[in-house]
């Protein structure tokens, strides 16, 4: 026994585990990744209500970006007036009237009428449109595009409407014809001044514009 208790002692018995040591710092973070590339360009946007206000208050029709629609018509187009659903467009050199449906943009009628057509005017049924060249005014029905022609004075310009007759000013007489559109004739040829052009109705009566001597005639029909 006290030889086995000697070789025990002579050999020793092993320590217990020491503790864990302390974790270590953590690593330094890594470098960013590149940037991905820029996506594409969205679409343009629609104009916005700005910039159609500012087309009407800056008056700049004539900027595509103020117009919605561009229609050919004939030679030296000048007078314009509406029938409800119809623009017609007189063009003087051509002799013609171009009539465009507003709700296309196309011209669906282009209708020959007098020499050197000017002033146009709708009567609710017709229009009727002044040919400065020859002395006449065209009558076309809206709805056929048949014309009838209807003598007046010399150098027809200004064309209005008062309800039942048309007036047309003359600008070579110095006069203004009254027509009934009923029957197509000339029921009367009233005097005013120097070169009358222009042509109102305000609900009582024609006002005349005459160029050649800085007036305008007050017609009671």
């Amino acid at each position: 026994m006290a030889a086995f208790m000697k070789r025990l002692a002579s050999k020793g018995i092993g320590g217990a585990d020491g503790a864990d040591g302390a974790a270590g710092d953590d690593g330094a973070d890594g470098a960013d990744g590149a940037a991905g590339a820029d996506g594409a360009a969205g679409a343009d946007g629609a104009v916005g209500a700005d910039a159609a206000a500012a087309c009407a208050v800056t008056l700049l029709w004539n900027l595509v970006e103020c117009q919605t629609a561009t229609v050919t018509v004939g030679t030296n187009p000048y007078g314009v007036a509406f029938d409800g659903s119809h623009i017609w467009v007189t063009n003087s050199i051509d002799d013609t009237v171009s009539k465009i449906d507003v709700s296309t943009d196309t011209v669906t009628a282009t209708v020959t009428v007098g020499d050197f057509p000017w002033g146009v005017a709708f009567d609710g049924s017709n229009m009727w449109v002044a040919n400065n060249g020859d002395g006449t005014v065209s009558k076309i029905n809206v709805s056929t595009d048949t014309v009838t022609t209807v003598t007046v004075g010399t150098n027809p310009y200004g064309v209005a409407f008062d309800g039942s007759h048309i007036w047309v000013t003359n600008a070579a007489d110095g006069t203004v014809s009254k027509i009934d559109v009923s029957t197509d004739a000339v029921t009367a040829t009233v005097t005013v001044g120097a070169n009358p052009f222009g042509v109102a109705f305000d609900g009582s009566h024609m006002w005349v514009t005459n160029a050649g001597d800085d007036t305008v005639s007050k017609i009671v029909p």
